[in-house]
């Protein structure tokens, strides 16, 4: 992972660095087995790097007070838990030509609420109520890197997180995901600010 490796080379050891690999939570049934097998132990961490839809994850374990952090960076986010997110992120990621918007957005709208158990409406309406406060909770330094090329996101929402602990980083010149690779010595020169202030 390049990412593990810049972070080694600012001095954080191998063994302190954990990877959390996940399938993209589309539905609620997604969020919930991630929420239920992962809050199990009590976690805490000094700072945490998301990247695209790791965003909505980290929302969905910080539903439990088992999972915290002290500093958040959010690379291409955070990705928000509503139709119109879900839907802005899969039409631009595959290319669904217009003719199909319609069809995809009943299809988000109404997997939402159907087929689900009680802890999962449960759990859903936790998510719509507090996942803004819990992901981004203003006592927390965060840092956001992200860019107007990048359409899988929702700039203009993303820009009104401002709090007194946010720092926006907004490159022109890549996508989705792509920051580091455009703009090597200024992100990784940020991140480092980050980390010691």
């Amino acid at each position: 992972n390049k990412y593990v490796k810049e972070y080694i080379k600012l001095g954080i050891k191998k063994e302190n660095i954990d990877i959390f690999d996940y399938k993209n939570p589309y539905t609620i049934r997604d969020a919930y087995k991630i929420y239920k097998t992962n809050t199990i132990q009590n976690k805490k961490y000094d700072i945490i790097h998301t990247f695209s839809g790791g965003s909505l994850v980290l929302g969905f374990l910080r539903m439990s007070d088992n999972y915290n952090f002290d500093k958040v960076i959010f690379d291409s986010g955070p990705m928000f838990p509503t139709n119109r997110c879900t839907y802005n992120y899969l039409t631009n990621l595959y290319n669904i030509p217009k003719i199909f918007e319609n069809t995809l957005h009943n299809i988000i709208s109404k997997n939402r609420i159907l087929h689900l158990n009680n802890e999962e409406k449960q759990f859903m309406f936790q998510i719509e109520n507090n996942f803004e406060r819990s992901i981004f909770p203003e006592d927390k330094h965060k840092l956001l890197f992200n860019s107007p090329k990048d359409n899988l996101i929702l700039l203009d929402d993303i820009l009104k997180l401002n709090d007194k602990n946010t720092q926006h980083v907004i490159y022109d010149n890549s996508d989705h995901v792509q920051h580091m690779k455009y703009n090597k010595d200024h992100y990784i020169q940020t991140v480092y600010d980050f980390i010691k202030k």
